[in-house]
C-alpha cells in the first residue's frame, strides 16, 4: 500500500503544470485531499502561478482569472 502521509511539496510545480504520470498525479491528488498544510501550498503556488501568466500576456490578451456572472434583468 503507498505511503499518502509524505507531504508531496517538491511534486507540487510538477503537478500543477501536469508534469506528472498517472499514478504521481493520483498519489499527489491523495496527499492534497488529506493534507491541508500541502493543499495551501498548492494553492498558492497555483495563485502564483496565474498572477506570472497574467503578467506576461500580451496587453489585451490577459486571462480572466474569475469569469463574472452577468446581473440579472
Amino acid at each position: 500500500m503507498a505511503d499518502h502521509t509524505a507531504h508531496v511539496r517538491d511534486q507540487l510545480d510538477l503537478y500543477l503544470t501536469g508534469a506528472l504520470d498517472t499514478e504521481r498525479e493520483r498519489h499527489v491528488e491523495r496527499h492534497l485531499f488529506t493534507c491541508p498544510t500541502c493543499r495551501v501550498e498548492a494553492d498558492q503556488a497555483s495563485e502564483v502561478a496565474l498572477e506570472l501568466t497574467v503578467a506576461s500576456a500580451p496587453p489585451g490578451d490577459e486571462p480572466d482569472p474569475a469569469p463574472t456572472i452577468a446581473p440579472r434583468p
